[in-house]
């Protein structure tokens, strides 16, 4: 009976004679500290890890790997979103890596009250038109947005338009 051999030791064998250029090496380093940092900013905002700890672990990154900080900074603010609680992103930004948070900072506070607002109107228009054509009304009239073609489409103009100064403020902490 011949060896049973599982797929990475066959893999292996196959690609034993093959070698990464050096370029490749510094594509596949970068790759795995941006990996890295993707994994250890959801944790925290999954709530998995204190912020202490990602503070230490983004501390040990940047010892490890001191010649490639700027990615890891880069790493770092590709993590900022609209959508999302940006407070671990911003206190990393500030502490550690010294960048002036205040540009992004109420960009962010700004989309999110645009949304608010916006919400708040459509909410009202939704509940006149039930109001006017079928007699609806009441406290317990409550729109429902996740059907609302019209409300998707505003928010995705404003995520548009966000969007693209969000790009413009990561840029400037990059190259701060």
């Amino acid at each position: 009976m011949g060896e049973i051999k599982s797929t990475l030791e066959l893999v292996m064998e196959r690609t034993k004679h093959l070698s990464l250029s050096g370029e490749e090496k510094r594509d596949q380093r970068q790759e795995e500290i941006r990996t890295k940092v993707r994994s250890l900013v959801q944790k925290y905002r999954d709530r998995t890890i204190k912020k202490h700890r990602l503070e230490g672990e983004i501390r040990v990154l940047r010892k490890d790997y001191a010649e490639e900080e700027n990615i890891i900074l880069t790493a770092i603010i590709d993590n900022l979103s609209l959508d999302e609680d940006n407070t671990p992103i911003f206190a990393l930004l500030q502490a550690p890596f010294n960048r002036n948070i205040q540009g992004i900072n109420t960009l962010c506070k700004n989309y999110q009250a645009a949304v608010e607002t916006a919400k708040q109107k459509r909410a009202e228009d939704l509940k006149q038109y039930l109001r006017e054509k079928y007699s609806i009304e009441g406290t317990a009239v409550i729109p429902c947005f996740a059907f609302d073609r019209e409300w998707q489409t505003q928010v995705q103009s404003l995520r548009s338009r966000y969007t693209r100064q969000l790009a413009e403020e990561k840029t400037a902490l990059i190259a701060e």
